[in-house]
């Protein structure tokens, strides 16, 4: 099937000519140490482009006219994002790099927010906006107002705190893992512990919240995995595949379906009944990277270790659709638009690609490959509203492309 593959270049190539009239210009700078989570390279950081806001979402029919609106920087040493949160109306983006708590105003493209990261691995909104809360790797929950950047708590969230976190961003709760096996639920607008149970033997090694938020998978280092009402601490489901451990999980939109990947298989479950549905081959790390659904629940994709990113049918049957080709093997990304119209990913130090997700079969994929004025790219995103195509450079900085 994937030598039979025809690859299509779509109307959005018209991007790159309206990208050229806004690029900056190429200036000789020193070339910063830019240090990482994982890596440690150099790079240049050419002025950014004037501001521009969003004014529309992108569609499918508009996504020919977007372009270059500018560049979000951070003023101290550059240093990479590696996770980040979007405010829940898409306004704002917060994140971690490795020296500071930092956030943006995406509409006027304003710096707002800094302060010290104080080891902190993961970051959250509230569901009102108002509040950012950080994890730490000692287990310490930290509470800032989301305005200001000024810490006004903090909390013992888990005391054997292992680093897995999982976050239900309408409520506001936050579940911790520990290397002793428990998982402590905490509500962060009342800063309430609502459960404390014992999910796995050993380590929790991945947890996952249902979209309404009610139920929560958790896998262990055990091999197991588990669907739980974690209001009550009780098992409704075991999900486990002979105790194969788990390397990503991914809850269908609609709450019917778990995916949980193993080093070679997504292994599909009914999330009503518990029933095991099928499996889907990956090839030896298949998953490694990426693993997620589409928002309206039509597509499922997968990559890591393997050539290329692989699209399911996220629907009754699961069929293969297609690969989506040199999306593999490397550090990858990869975001659905909020409408699932297209696909944006990406490849560090490769290319980046949007993907017409209409047309999309086994024999023919559509892209358009995408100029971000980086190849450094560590993640692609959309906001949440849909106004904004954003690039995470290595350097720290993200491009921002949208409809100005």
């Amino acid at each position: 099937m994937r030598l039979h593959q025809t690859i299509v270049f779509f109307v959005v190539m018209v991007i790159l000519g309206a990208c050229a009239s806004v690029a900056p210009p190429i200036i000789n700078t020193p070339q910063p140490t830019v240090a990482g989570p994982n890596e440690t390279f150099s790079t240049a950081i050419p002025p950014a482009p004037a501001w521009r806001s969003p004014a529309r979402p992108i569609s499918r029919q508009t996504v020919a006219e977007i372009e270059n609106l500018g560049r979000l920087d951070f003023g101290g040493m550059p240093s990479t994002i590696f996770t980040y949160a979007f405010s829940p109306d898409g306004t704002r983006l917060v994140g971690l790099n490795n020296t500071n708590l930092v956030g943006w105003d995406l509409i006027t493209g304003q710096f707002m927010l800094n302060n010290t990261r104080q080891n902190a691995s993961a970051v959250f909104y509230s569901p009102d906006k108002s509040e950012l809360y950080t994890v730490a790797s000692n287990g310490t929950v930290t509470i800032y107002g989301a305005d200001s950047g000024v810490a006004i708590a903090n909390f013992s969230g888990h005391e054997q705190f292992n680093g897995y976190v999982a976050y239900d961003p309408l409520n506001g709760w936050l579940a911790l893992g520990g290397s002793d096996g428990k998982i402590y639920v905490w509500d962060m607008p009342e800063r309430l512990a609502l459960a404390v149970f014992s999910a796995h033997e050993t380590n929790v090694r991945s947890m996952i919240f249902s979209p309404d938020g009610t139920r929560l998978v958790s896998s262990g280092e055990d091999g197991r995995n588990f669907l739980w009402n974690w209001r009550d601490s009780t098992i409704l489901h075991d999900l486990t595949n002979s105790g194969v451990l788990t390397i990503r999980m991914a809850y269908s939109p609609n709450g019917d379906t778990i995916a949980i990947a193993t080093n070679e298989l997504i292994i599909l479950w009914d999330a009503r009944s518990g029933q095991f549905i099928h499996s889907l081959p990956t090839g030896v790390g298949g998953s490694e990277s990426l693993l997620l659904f589409s928002p309206d629940g039509k597509f499922l994709v997968n990559g890591g270790d393997i050539p290329d990113m692989m699209v399911w049918s996220g629907e009754a049957g699961n069929a293969f659709l297609a690969y989506l080709p040199n999306m593999g093997q490397g550090r990858i990304s990869a975001q659905f638009s909020p409408d699932s119209q297209m696909l944006l990913t990406s490849k560090f130090e490769g290319a980046t690609v949007l993907w017409d997700m209409t047309q999309i079969t086994d024999e023919t994929v559509v892209r358009a490959n995408l100029n971000p004025e980086t190849e450094r790219v560590v993640f692609v995103d959309w906001s949440p509203d849909g106004f904004a195509m954003l690039f995470f450079d290595a350097s720290g900085v993200v491009y921002v492309w949208g409809l100005p």
